[in-house]
């Protein structure tokens, strides 16, 4: 096997030098290579090769409905939630920050989900792939030369887990946590007294760490995009991708309408944390404030 491999590297260097030589070299080589296996499999490399970086841009269906939904008011729900914290809110932040969290909780809940019942592009066995997919995707995109795919590339298959996964722990320690006015989350009262310090504090990191992917993130999009001469941000709005390899086809769609019961199911689990949710009230919000200026004055 490895003398079999060694002889297909040779032939594809052989290849690659005839073809930059000339086409009356190339003419009379091509026969030859012919003849044996090798040489066939080189050959078919290159035409393949040729024909994905000479081929015109064509759109093909990618992202169905429910997946670019979920995925936009994801982003929103999580920046909002992130914008209307400072580690521990208060009053009316506090009442806004937990309502994001509960849009995150259901959304994530859903995309989970969708993930195995959606279409095609968005169930975790397209875009999931094994370590030597992952690194040489790594590889080749550190070489600025990465495969075209129509969904999720290998390294970004990942990172939207690594985000999912982040995300989860931080809707989770925030449903375990209480506000500084006494407000609490749906699972608050579960979480012993001397655990708040140390889960919110959890809560609170990873909230900047979700932050951090999600730059990591779009600079991969970013960098994708330049590669590949394709916007992938504007794919997600539209769910139209431009592909020039040609063994990329439309994605296998499903009905929009297996969401449905997924919906419902999620719309009882939100009605269940709003109902269990203690919002501060007023006169808890005012004596924080009140304490926290003595404190301060006391400080001085």
């Amino acid at each position: 096997m490895k003398g079999e491999g060694a002889v297909s590297g040779q032939m594809l260097r052989l290849v690659g030098r005839l073809a930059r030589a000339g086409g009356a070299v190339w003419r009379e080589a091509e026969p030859r290579l012919r003849q044996s296996r090798a040489g066939r499999a080189a050959l078919a490399a290159v035409q393949e090769i040729a024909e994905a970086r000479g081929a015109a841009p064509r759109s093909i269906a990618v992202w169905d409905v429910p997946t670019r939904v979920s995925k936009w008011l994801l982003v929103l729900f999580v920046l909002a939630a992130f914008l209307f914290s400072s580690m521990r809110p208060t009053g009316l932040l506090f009442a806004v920050h937990v309502a994001c969290g509960y849009a995150v909780v259901v959304l994530l809940l859903f995309r989970v989900g969708w993930g195995f019942v959606g279409g095609e592009q968005a169930r975790f066995r397209a875009f999931l792939r094994g370590w030597r997919a992952v690194r040489r995707h790594g590889e080749a995109l550190l070489g600025l030369n990465p495969e075209e795919v129509a969904g999720h590339n290998p390294l970004g298959g990942w990172m939207i887990v690594l985000m999912l996964g982040a995300l989860g722990v931080t809707a989770v320690t925030g449903l375990l946590t209480e506000g500084s006015t006494g407000g609490g989350g749906v699972m608050s009262t579960l979480l012993p007294a001397r655990m708040e310090g140390a889960v919110g504090w959890i809560h609170g990191t990873l909230g900047f760490a979700v932050m951090w992917l999600a730059g990591i993130h779009v600079g991969g999009v970013v960098v994708e995009s330049l590669l590949h001469r394709e916007n992938l941000v504007r794919a997600m709005i539209t769910g139209q991708k431009r592909v020039r390899a040609p063994g990329l086809a439309d994605a296998r769609a499903v009905s929009p309408w297996r969401a449905v019961p997924l919906v419902l199911v999620l719309a009882l689990i939100g009605a269940w944390m709003v109902a269990g949710t203690r919002l501060p009230g007023a006169a808890a919000a005012a004596h924080a404030g009140v304490v926290g200026v003595g404190m301060g004055v006391a400080g001085r």
